[in-house]
């Protein structure tokens, strides 16, 4: 049992490795602003809702009220998916304060990550991803980036910007 652990610990510990450079780049490619560019507390700031559906569609919300932000973001969501859409919008949602939230979408698999600046949500999304595949043996496309929605609740489209975000087949 010890040594399955130090193994599994070995392999997490390569994997990180090869996320390095992916991260580099991913902190490089937005704008490094955080939390601490307002110097408002967490709890002074609306509540931010991301949703996202299995075939790509989001929404994004931002409301005082925890309910209607996400009330708002599954609407947004639906829009988008058009007539005859998606009807899992609100599936896979999220409610944040003050942080950052990026939407991705792997093959039919789709995850939000958060995290405090736009770098603490991209390690998140790294650390989802790998979890998807090493603990729950998913088999990944790879996943692209939909939408990121900064810390004040500004959704930005990935449009032109597409990310790339790889996961190893061979969990090295």
């Amino acid at each position: 049992m010890l040594t399955s652990a130090r193994t599994f610990c070995s392999d997490s510990i390569k994997l990180a490795r090869g996320f390095a450079a992916l991260l580099l780049i991913a902190v490089l490619a937005l704008p490094p602003a955080s939390r601490a560019a307002t110097d408002r507390p967490e709890w002074d700031h609306d509540w931010v809702a991301v949703t996202v559906a299995r075939n790509g569609a989001w929404g994004a919300a931002t409301n005082g009220s925890i309910m209607r932000a996400m009330v708002q973001a599954i609407a947004a969501c639906r829009r988008m998916s058009g007539p005859g859409g998606s009807g899992d919008c609100g599936g896979e949602i999220t409610t944040v304060r003050a942080s950052w939230s990026l939407a991705y979408a792997c093959g039919e698999y789709t995850f939000i990550a958060n995290g405090d600046t736009s770098a603490e949500a991209r390690l998140a999304a790294i650390d989802r991803a790998v979890d998807l595949k090493e603990i729950l043996g998913l088999e990944l496309a790879a996943c692209t980036l939909l939408v990121v929605v900064d810390s004040e609740g500004r959704a930005s489209p990935a449009g032109e910007r597409r990310e790339i975000l790889s996961v190893p087949r061979d969990g090295r």
